[in-house]
């Protein structure tokens, strides 16, 4: 029996719903996997887990001064040196190359010192592989693993005719959805401005938002316009299935993008997408009716896009979308990543 077989999932205090879906995922394997709880060399000491694994790393030096986070990376190597010590083997799935707003030098040294202590790099597409290999050439070569979709979490549902009510939207027009965090890297203004010329459309932005000045910014650009609903609130893993269920297309019309799991989540609930033309999204949608990027990310190609999902058969392109997130069943994807752990002696 492989030696290597407690998980610890940092940085961590409960299941974000990605984490759960690996958890499930792998568990056939032999594996256990948990939230790690504090990030400190006390738990480290403690634990009995073998196998530390890292999502979203940047958040572990995140704080606003230059000062905090100098102490932070400190701290984050000293952590990395114990473990090799303590011969725990690190997991570093590449959810983002640098934060999606506000990098800082401190990304770059942080990401270094993973490359350099990680024993299995995960990456969810070819173009985030070739950039770690890129500007880590020493690091372990990056396992390839696609992003699962979200089966375990969210549920395909039919239109919510109350929901659409509860929202102020029409049911005999066309919905398109941004649900998630509200922050300016999704490009909801290129949204805005696009459902402004579109008369026969409505649009629905809904989510939690940490900067209110962003938020009454897209309030007072769609002031005027009944069809463009924004709703500010956290969103339980039921709201935001609701939600998405109830959008005949969802944008992510993202600026910047290292991976996202709106785009399966999307899917899982059968709900096709428009994207830019980011890498992620692009090898994502390259081949598939549920999903179009954008070359240019302009408003009148977002228009376009969303006009040539109004001609679809909804039942069509509902079905289209859940067929895309069949492809990405976590069983499939996992399994070069559960072979690689269970090499470990």
């Amino acid at each position: 029996m492989a030696k290597y077989k407690k998980i610890e999932c940092h940085p961590g205090y409960g299941w974000h719903a990605y984490q759960e879906c690996f958890a499930q995922a792998i568990t056939p394997y032999g594996f256990s996997s948990k939230p790690g709880g504090d990030f400190s060399n006390e738990r480290l000491l403690a634990t009995e887990a073998e196998i530390l694994h890292f999502h979203w790393i940047e958040r572990l030096w995140d704080t606003p001064s230059i000062i905090g986070k100098v102490k932070c990376l400190i701290g984050v190597y000293r952590y990395l040196v114990l473990a090799k010590k303590l011969n725990k083997k690190i997991v570093w799935t590449v959810h983002n190359h640098y934060p999606h707003e506000n990098s800082s030098f401190a990304d770059k040294l942080g990401l270094g010192l993973f490359a350099k202590f990680s024993d299995l790099i995960v990456t969810h597409s070819r173009w985030s592989k070739e950039w770690v290999c890129q500007h880590f050439p020493k690091a372990a070569l990056p396992i390839v693993m696609p992003h699962g979709n979200f089966k375990q979490i969210f549920l395909p549902l039919d239109i919510n005719k109350t929901i659409r009510e509860e929202l102020n939207l029409l049911e005999t027009q066309f919905i398109s959805g941004m649900i998630g965090v509200i922050r300016p890297n999704r490009g909801h203004e290129l949204a805005i401005e696009a459902i402004k010329n579109l008369p026969d459309t409505q649009l629905l932005i809904a989510g939690r938002n940490n900067d209110k000045a962003y938020l009454e910014h897209l309030k007072a650009i769609s002031s005027g316009y009944n069809n463009i609903v924004i709703l500010e609130a956290d969103l339980s893993n039921e709201r935001y299935n609701q939600l998405v269920s109830v959008c005949d297309v969802v944008l992510l019309p993202y600026s910047n993008i290292t991976t996202s799991g709106a785009l399966l989540s999307s899917w899982t609930i059968g709900t096709p997408v428009i994207t830019s033309n980011l890498p992620f999204f692009a090898e994502f949608c390259a081949q598939t009716n549920a999903g179009i990027s954008l070359a240019h990310n302009t408003v009148s190609e977002l228009e376009a896009a969303i006009e040539n999902f109004m001609s679809f058969n909804r039942d069509s392109a509902h079905k289209d979308a859940l067929n895309e997130a069949d492809k990405y069943n976590w069983e499939q994807v996992v399994e070069p990543v559960a072979k690689k752990m269970l090499s470990w002696e």
